[in-house]
C-alpha cells in the first residue's frame, strides 16, 4: 500500500469530498509511510482528525494529504482493537496524563 501511495500517479489523486466513517489512505507522521484511517471529524481549520484503524491511534492531518483508498486495500480486516479496563480511570482533571486504579 505504501508503495502504491508513495508512487504520485493520477491513480491515487487527493480526496476530494468524504465524510465522517469513510476509510482513507493517510500518511502516517511517524514512519512516513501510508496507513489506512477513519475520518473521525473535519475540522474549520481544514485538519482533519483520523483514526488510524490498524494502530489504534487519533492523530490530526491536513486535509490535502488524504488519498482515495484502494477497495483491494480494504480485504485485510482492521489490525487494531478498541478496548478498555474495566476499573481504570485518568486522576485528577481532564487532560492529564496520569492514570489510576480504583479498588473495591
Amino acid at each position: 500500500m505504501s508503495r502504491f501511495y508513495s508512487k504520485g500517479t493520477r491513480q491515487e489523486q487527493p480526496v476530494e469530498i468524504f465524510m465522517v466513517g469513510d476509510i482513507v489512505a493517510a500518511l502516517y507522521r511517524d514512519y512516513s509511510t501510508w496507513n489506512r484511517a477513519r475520518v473521525l471529524r473535519v475540522m474549520c481549520s481544514g485538519l482533519v482528525d483520523l483514526d488510524y484503524v490498524d494502530f489504534g491511534d487519533s492523530i490530526e492531518q491536513p486535509r490535502d494529504s488524504l488519498r482515495s483508498m484502494r477497495s483491494d486495500f480494504l480485504s485485510l480486516p482492521f489490525q487494531a482493537i478498541e478496548c478498555s479496563l474495566s476499573g481504570v480511570n485518568p486522576a485528577g482533571r481532564c487532560g492529564e496524563k496520569s492514570w489510576m486504579t480504583l479498588t473495591a
